[in-house]
C-alpha cells in the first residue's frame, strides 16, 4: 500500500544500512539508488488513489455526486506523471494503462441512469 511506501521511503537510510550489514540478506533485499527512485515515483503515482479512497470512504460522504470529480482527480494525475518525462518509462506505460481503464469506468458511469439522476 501507499502506506508501506511512505514508510519505508522515510527510512530509506535505516533500511539501507539495515540490509547491507547483513550478507544473507544483501543479494534479495538490497535495493539500488534507481530502485528507491523507481519506488518513489510509484508512491508519489499511487497518492492521488489513496486520498480519492479516503476521500470517499468517509461515512458522511455520498459517493455518487462526487464520483466525476474523484475522476478527474486521478485523471489529472495519471495524465500528469504519463507526460512527465523525469518518471520511469515503465510508470508512464502503466499510467497509460491505468488511465484507459479509467476511461473505460467513467463511460460506464457516464450512463448509468443512477449517476445521471445523482448528478443532475
Amino acid at each position: 500500500t501507499i502506506g508501506m511506501y511512505s514508510i519505508s521511503l522515510s527510512y530509506y537510510q535505516a533500511i539501507e544500512k539495515w540490509v547491507f550489514e547483513r550478507k544473507e540478506l544483501r543479494n534479495e533485499l538490497y535495493l539500488s539508488n534507481q530502485e528507491w527512485a523507481f519506488l518513489k515515483q510509484l508512491a508519489d503515482i499511487l497518492e492521488v488513489f489513496t486520498k480519492v479512497t479516503l476521500y470517499m470512504s468517509r461515512s458522511n460522504t455520498l459517493t455518487l455526486p462526487w464520483a466525476i470529480q474523484m475522476y478527474h482527480c486521478m485523471e489529472t494525475a495519471l495524465q500528469s506523471a504519463g507526460l512527465d518525462n523525469a518518471v520511469s518509462g515503465k510508470l508512464r506505460q502503466a499510467c497509460a494503462v491505468g488511465l484507459r481503464k479509467l476511461h473505460h469506468y467513467f463511460d460506464m458511469a457516464r450512463h448509468n441512469h443512477f449517476n445521471t439522476l445523482a448528478t443532475s
